[in-house]
């Protein structure tokens, strides 16, 4: 199953497309999800072949820690951390020689509970957030977690962190669960955990043309935010039942991954039309 990819620039191998692939899961015996096998992150050089194929250790060093998803590359881009979307588990893969240099855990998880790492890069530090404990952490050049924030003043209701962007010196976090966006002001530090809301389970955040764009899977749209002030500037409809993913932005065009219905939509921001669609029938 791939779920997420980046893209880098290397002085030696041009450019470089990653994809985390989850590998199967299964339930384990205290009702969990976890990896069934190997998860795995294959790199591929857009000019240089074969693509080198990484396998993350289901069982080693981090017990049931497997299934790599979303990904972000270090300030240096010669490593690549990637959060695990069954554990508190994360990676880091060293780009140039194509290993797995260490595996860390954010937390011990208790029996029977499954957690989600997203990862996300501001450009100067990467950040992992926990799904389960609605925080957001910075990673030190050493790769260990500093300066932990809490997104929700409700501790004790999940928000779901999933994704986030950053915008000059503030970063808003995308909570799935509960469908808001929240705004850290990093200069003061203060948190917003209800800056705007958006529609049924956001699944991505980011910035173009000055808004903030927000691909809601289950209301079949993309929110359209003020990041200024956090205002709704209306929504781009999907067709029924498209189940939106992921989001690429060119300009004044999209182009819009659908889970359910295996197409790629691409849309114009400005009058929100169709422009067109790519659909695998199988």
């Amino acid at each position: 199953s791939p779920l997420r990819r980046g893209v880098d620039e290397d002085s030696q191998a041009g450019e470089r497309v990653v994809v985390g692939e989850s590998g199967a899961a299964e339930l384990d015996g205290q009702g969990a999800l976890g990896p069934g096998e190997p998860g795995r992150i294959d790199v591929y050089s857009l000019y240089l072949t074969p693509a080198d194929s990484l396998a993350v250790p289901h069982s080693w060093p981090i017990e049931g820690s497997g299934m790599p998803g979303s990904s972000a590359l270090d300030p240096t881009g010669d490593r690549l951390v990637t959060g695990s979307v069954s554990s508190s588990a994360f990676w880091v893969i060293d780009l140039h020689n194509r290993t797995i240099e260490s595996s860390h855990e954010l937390y011990q998880l208790e029996d029977g509970v499954n957690e989600l790492i997203s990862v996300f890069s501001d450009g100067s530090q990467v950040a992992l957030m926990s799904f389960n404990r609605d925080e957001i952490c910075y990673l030190t050049a050493d790769f260990d977690c500093t300066g932990t924030t809490l997104l929700d003043n409700l501790p004790e209701e999940m928000g779901g962190p999933i994704d986030a962007v950053s915008v000059g010196d503030r970063t808003f976090v995308l909570m799935t669960l509960s469908s808001w966006i929240a705004e850290i002001d990093n200069s003061l530090g203060n948190v917003n955990p209800h800056f705007a809301s958006v529609g049924g389970s956001p699944n991505q955040i980011l910035l173009a043309e000055d808004t903030l764009l927000v691909v809601n899977s289950t209301d079949n749209n993309i929110s359209k935010i003020d990041p200024g002030t956090g205002a709704y500037l209306g929504s781009i409809s999907l067709p029924p039942g498209a189940n939106p993913w992921a989001m690429a932005v060119h300009g004044k065009l999209a182009w819009v991954t659908a889970y359910l219905s295996n197409c790629v939509y691409k849309i114009s921001l400005d009058s929100g039309e169709l422009l067109g669609e790519v659909c695998n029938a199988e």
